[in-house]
Order: structure tokens, then C-alpha cells, then sequence
């Protein structure tokens, strides 16, 4: 194959023309030069922010807080003077705008006035919140700026650390506030505990009481109804007695008023007092027997009233008196409506009781004269009959004394006139005795179911007055532990800290960078090995043989193999001296130096087809190809930043997967994205020879025709 001929004369060429072989090796130069400018300095951008000018005005009044007198400003005054985050300048407001104008500062930073006086209104109704005012003056460097806003959110976070701190304090101080007002809380709770076990006790006194009495008002009620149903049985008898009564009296009047005939027929008379006997044995019989046990019962029911009223109205006044005194012992009662209800429904049985002792005097007087009318209406019964049985015999005997027996029919006569009267008064009365029974029946009833319910309300108060015992009790026991539990938080200037401070970070890197040049150099080595290949295009032709090939295919093969010796040459040169001179730092130094030389001669391929394709043109297009790939192949800002276009684009870009590569052997240690990297860069290398082939394949039968015809033009092209 004629390629290597065409190779050998294109080197011998070379060698021949000093100008041209020394101008290459200046230009395979050229990327050490890049090197040794561009990863010779191990300084970091944040070796000497001290020497970044940056204002701070502290116009911090300083407050007051609990009595203690704080100044953020002056504190962190203090700590900036012993720190070397920036270059700092203590100076005025006017010195500060005037520095910021003179473009003297890259930033300013002020504490204003009340910055302390807020920090002490945490715990205001309406806190505010204290600012740290900045400015900054971007124009001057982009990276000064992002430098200085990250010092100014590091001051940031420490004065917030000192707020906090405060605000840590105040509320600890506050703290044994709270823990004396549990304290005072829980010694309420054991009075009103106290007072409770006096209430229940006293409701228990009185409900035991109301249960006490319960039988005596249930036996005064049924008593009560007793004497009602017997007053009612005397008047029924009363009433069914009235007629004899006055038969009795119209008799003795008929029996005055036929004297005469009596005078006359003194057997018919006889007879007629014999049936004035039987009736006044009926009388008799009926006083004995019905009237005089119904007035007897009705004074024992009475009387059993009468020594039962006072007991019961002693037990509702007691009961009145006692609820009043524990109302006045607790006067917070007074709004309990169901309580202040129980006091007055005691009351008014109190005062209805009392009335009811009044009244029942009168009609145990009555009563007692009743009983005395009937005893004397029985006597006089008795003498009635005991009259008749004279009548009868002095009738028998003495017809003769007729105007005695006349005289003595008219007071008989009279008797019973007067007797009649006295019936129907007795009935009267006994009428009046029964509708006053039935009322009292009717009172006791409404008492002893009064009384039922004072019970139950008393037992249910008894019941919640041990409750709310129980509960006080509770109560102080949770105040006490409250007390014991906030008095027992202790705040040590460990404790504040950690409250202002609660979250340290902790963190390590992986692949950490040994110098910042490091992080530069896969950008830097790919820019070089690129622009190195770049200015080779002007002191070697990268078209024209140096004699007519015998064939496209040998003029590719020699030029290719004459680039590729000279890009080999660049690579390796560029990667000892990286190792070597630059003490470069690499994962592996045997990935390095042949992962250079693939990369230069990927580019080569590249640069090789533009140039083939369009000469001059062709350089252009491979510089601007270089530009374009320097801020969106991951060299300043990683891809992922990038806006959505750029970060498509730059998958398509060579720059990209040769930095990507040269990352992985300086500063991850990552064999498998070196291989990923390297094949994506294959493809790039075998597409370009490919299209470098077919330009030259059809460039060669312009140039074999011309050299044939022996046509000047040729020689140029060859020259």
C-alpha cells in the first residue's frame, strides 16, 4: 500500500524544512503553555477573602431584657474583628456609601438602631422581627458577590444563633413564673379541696337527716288522711242522725201541746212515753257507740298532729338555718340556681309548717269542745232517759200530778228544740273540721312528696360534692407535679446553646479536590489538547500530500497517520508534563497519558475533516466549534444547571465527554465512566474518518486528473 510511501515522504518533507519542523514543535508547545499557565497555581478563590474590602456599619443601639443589657451589633463586631471571613472596614454610614460610590467596597453591611430593641419583643403580643441590611456591588466581580452574600447569610445564621439564644433565655426565666403560678394554683386547689370535704360532709349530714325524718312525714301524711276519712265518717253520721233529731223535737212540742189530751189519756200517754223511750235509748245508744269514739279518734289524730308539727318544723328550720350558713360560707353558691331552689323550697316548708302549727291550735280547741259537747250531750241523753223511765213510772202513779208532767213536757220540749239547734251547729262545725282535715291531708301529701324530692336533690348534691372533692383533689396533685415539673427544667448556658443552636452539621467529601486547579484541569487539558491541534492546521497542511497518493484511500492513510503521530506526540507530552512538572494528582497515571493521547487524537479527526472540507473556512468553523463548547460542556457551570436547549446540545458536543473522561481519572477514581466517556468519543473519531475519507475520495480524481495532464494548478495542490 502505497499510504506509507506517501507517509514516509510527507515526514521526510518535514524533516527537510527546519522552519516547518521547529514551527511544529513550538506548536505541540503550545498546550504545555496552557498547562503551565492554567494549573501551575494551587491558590483557591477563598484563599484570601481577607483581602476583599467589604464595609460593616454597626448602628445598634443595644435594649434592655429581664435587666440585662444586650448589643447584638457590638457582640458580632467583636467576633468579625477576630475572624478572617472578609476584609472588613469598621466605619460610618458616610464612610460606607461613600466607599460603595468610589467603587472602594464590594459590599456593605449595617446593623441598623433597633436591631437589639426587637430582638427583645419575642415574647410581645405583635413580635418583630430584626433586619441586617445589606448591599452589594455585583459589578465590580460576579464571584466577589456570591462570596460576600454567602459571608453575609454565615452572620446571618450567628446573630440568629444569638437571638435565639435570648429567646431561649427570657423563656426560661419566664419559666420559674410559671412554675411559682402552679405553685400558687395548686395551694387554691387545696383549699377548695378542703372547702368540697366540707360540703360533702355537710350534704351528708343532711341527706342522713331528710332520711331520718322521711318515716315521720310519711306517718303524718297517712295520719293526716286518717283524721280526714274519720271526720268525714262523724259528719256522715251527723248528717243521718239530723232527722231523728227533729222528730225528737216536733214529739216533746206535740207532747207539751196535748197536755190536755194527755191529761185526758194517760194510757196514751203512757204508750207514747214508752216510745219516747226507745228512741231516746237509740240516741243513746247511737252517742255511746258511734259519736263519741269518732270525736275520740278525731283527738288522737289531733293531738298526734299537734306533737308531730313541732319536731318537723324544729328538723325544716334546722334544715334552712344549715343551708343558709354553708351558703354564707360559700357564697359562690349564691349563682348555683338549682342550689339557691333548694334553699328557698326549704324555706317556704319551714314557714308553711309554722303556719300549720298555728292553725292546728284552733282546731284542737275545737276538737276538745266537741268532745265536751258530746260527753255533755250523752249525759244529757242519759238523764233523758233515765227521765222517761220516771215519766213512765210517775205517769203510772201519778196521773194526778198532771201539771207537773205538763211543766216538764214543756222543758222537754224546749230540750230538745235547743238540742236540734245544737245538732245542726255540731254538724256545721264537724263539716269544717273535715274540709280542714282534708286540706291538711292534702298538705301533708304535697310535704312528704316535697320532702322525697329535697332528699333525692340532696343525695344528688352530695354525690357532685364528691365529685368536685375528687376532683380539687386532682387538680392540686396535677398542679403540684406541674410545679415540680417546670421547676426542674434547669437552663444552663449548655441548654441555651443547644436551644439556639439545636442542629450541627456534621459532613465529609468524597473526591475532595487537593488543589483548586484540579477542578479546572479536565477543562483546561481538553481546551489545550483542541487548541494545540487547532494552530498545528497553519504550519502543516492537513490536505494536500506531499505526492500524488496512488489513491484516496492511501491520501487519507498517510495524512491520517502523519496527524495522528503529531497528535500522540501532543497528548503525551501534555500529560508527562501535567504528571511530572505540574505534579498533577490522577487516579491512574497510565489512564491519564493514553486517555490524552485518544482525546488528542479524536480531535485531530475533527479538526482534519473542517479543514479538509473547507480550508481556511474550515479553521474558522473549528474555532467557533471550540467557543461554543466552552460554556456549555460543563467547564464553568455543571450541565445540569444549564437551560433546558443548552443541556441538549451539550450531548452532542466532544468537549463534553473529554472533560467528563479526564474527571474521572483526576478526581473520581472512576474506571467505568472513563470507559463510557471514551467510547462516545470513539464514535466521534470513527465518524469524522469517515467523513474525512469521502471528502478525500472525492477530492482525488480532481487531483489525480490535474497531475496527469502535467496541469500547473497541480503542483500547487501538491505543493
Amino acid at each position: 500500500m502505497d499510504a506509507f510511501k506517501v507517509l514516509g515522504k510527507e515526514l521526510s518533507k518535514l524533516k527537510e524544512n527546519k522552519g516547518v519542523l521547529f514551527s511544529v514543535i513550538g506548536v505541540l508547545l503550545i498546550p504545555l503553555v496552557y498547562a503551565a499557565i492554567l494549573l501551575s497555581a494551587k491558590w483557591g478563590p477563598y484563599d484570601h477573602l481577607d483581602n476583599l474590602p467589604v464595609a460593616f456599619v454597626n448602628n445598634d443601639a443595644g435594649a434592655v431584657s429581664d435587666g440585662k443589657e444586650i448589643n447584638a451589633g457590638n457582640e458580632l463586631v467583636a467576633e468579625l474583628k477576630e475572624s478572617k471571613a472578609l476584609g472588613w472596614s469598621f466605619v460610618t454610614m458616610e464612610e460606607a456609601k461613600k466607599g460603595m460610590k468610589d467603587q472602594k467596597y464590594y459590599m456593605m453591611i449595617e446593623v441598623p438602631e433597633d436591631f437589639s430593641q426587637k430582638v427583645t419583643t419575642v415574647l410581645d403580643e405583635n413580635p418583630q422581627i430584626p433586619e441586617l441590611r445589606y448591599v452589594q456591588n455585583e459589578g465590580l466581580n460576579f464571584m466577589a458577590a456570591q462570596v460576600t452574600k454567602s459571608a453575609v447569610e454565615k452572620i446571618r445564621e450567628q446573630l440568629g444563633n444569638k437571638i435565639t439564644a435570648t429567646y431561649t433565655s427570657t423563656i426560661f426565666a419566664k419559666l420559674g413564673d410559671i412554675s411559682n403560678g402552679f405553685t400558687t394554683g395548686a395551694d387554691g386547689s387545696k383549699k377548695i379541696s378542703k372547702g368540697t370535704k366540707t360540703l360533702s360532709d355537710g350534704t351528708q349530714k343532711l341527706l342522713d337527716s331528710l332520711n331520718e325524718k322521711n318515716s315521720d312525714i310519711k306517718t303524718l301524711a297517712d295520719g293526716s288522711s286518717k283524721a280526714a276519712a274519720g271526720s268525714q265518717q262523724l259528719l256522715v253520721s251527723l248528717q243521718n242522725g239530723q232527722g231523728n233529731i227533729n222528730k225528737l223535737a216536733a214529739g216533746s212540742k206535740q207532747v207539751a201541746n196535748g197536755i190536755g189530751t194527755l191529761k185526758s189519756g194517760s194510757q196514751q200517754v203512757l204508750n207514747g212515753l214508752k216510745s219516747a223511750k226507745a228512741g231516746s235509748s237509740s240516741l243513746t245508744n247511737g252517742l255511746e257507740k258511734q259519736l263519741k269514739p269518732g270525736v275520740a279518734q278525731l283527738n288522737g289524730g289531733i293531738q298526734k298532729v299537734t306533737e308531730t308539727t313541732p319536731q318537723l318544723v324544729s328538723g325544716s328550720q334546722n334544715l334552712t338555718n344549715g343551708m343558709k350558713a354553708f351558703l354564707s360560707k360559700h357564697p359562690e353558691l349564691a349563682q348555683d340556681i338549682e342550689f339557691m331552689t333548694l334553699v328557698g323550697t326549704s324555706d317556704a316548708i319551714t314557714k308553711g309548717l309554722t303556719q300549720f302549727t298555728q292553725q292546728i291550735q284552733p282546731l284542737k280547741t275545737g276538737a276538745n269542745s266537741l268532745a265536751t259537747g258530746v260527753n255533755q250531750l250523752a249525759a244529757g241523753s242519759k238523764q233523758l232517759d233515765s227521765g222517761l223511765n220516771q215519766l213512765i213510772t210517775g205517769q203510772t202513779s201519778a196521773i194526778g200530778g198532771i201539771n207537773k208532767l205538763q211543766s216538764g213536757a214543756t222543758q222537754v220540749a224546749n230540750g230538745n228544740a235547743s238540742l236540734s239547734s245544737n245538732w245542726a251547729k255540731l254538724s256545721s262545725s264537724v263539716a269544717t273540721l273535715n274540709g280542714g282535715l282534708k286540706q291538711i291531708s292534702v298538705g301533708n301529701q304535697q310535704v312528704s312528696t316535697g320532702w322525697g324530692t329535697i332528699t333525692t336533690g340532696v343525695n344528688s348534691l352530695n354525690k357532685g360534692a364528691t365529685k368536685l372533692q375528687s376532683g380539687s383533689q386532682e387538680l392540686t396533685d396535677g398542679l403540684s407535679d406541674g410545679a415540680k415539673q417546670v421547676s426542674s427544667i434547669k437552663a444552663t448556658d449548655n441548654t441555651i446553646a443547644m436551644f439556639s443552636n439545636p442542629v450541627s452539621l456534621k459532613g465529609e467529601k468524597e473526591n475532595a479536590y487537593e488543589y483548586y486547579r484540579d477542578s479546572t484541569a479536565p477543562y483546561i487539558l481538553s481546551l489545550a489538547l483542541f487548541v494545540g491541534l487547532l494552530v498545528l492546521t497553519f504550519v502543516t497542511d492537513f490536505k494536500r500530500p506531499a505526492i500524488l497518493p496512488g489513491s484516496g484511500l492511501s491520501w487519507f492513510v498517510s495524512k491520517w497517520l502523519k496527524l495522528g503521530i503529531l497528535a500522540v506526540a501532543q497528548g503525551v507530552l501534555v500529560s508527562l508534563f501535567a504528571l511530572l512538572f505540574l505534579k498533577l494528582q490522577v487516579a491512574s497515571a497510565g489512564q491519564f497519558i493514553l486517555f490524552s493521547i485518544f482525546v488528542s487524537v479524536t480531535f485531530m479527526t475533527i479538526i482534519f475533516f473542517l479543514v479538509s472540507i473547507a480550508g481556511n473556512f474550515g479553521r474558522f468553523v473549528a474555532f467557533a466549534f471550540i467557543v461554543l463548547q466552552l460554556t456549555i460542556t460543563g467547564s464553568n457551570l455543571p450541565i445540569p444547571m444549564l437551560p433546558e436547549n443548552l443541556r441538549s446540545l451539550s450531548q452532542y458536543l466532544p468537549l463534553t465527554y473529554s472533560n467528563e473522561g479526564f474527571k474521572s481519572i483526576i478526581s473520581l477514581g472512576d474506571a467505568s465512566l472513563l470507559v463510557q466517556n471514551t467510547l462516545t468519543l470513539l464514535i466521534y473519531l470513527i465518524v469524522f474518518s469517515v467523513l474525512t475519507l469521502a471528502v478525500l475520495l472525492f477530492s482525488y480524481k480532481s487531483l489525480s486528473n490535474k497531475m496527469s495532464k502535467n496541469d500547473p494548478q497541480a503542483e500547487e495542490f501538491v505543493a
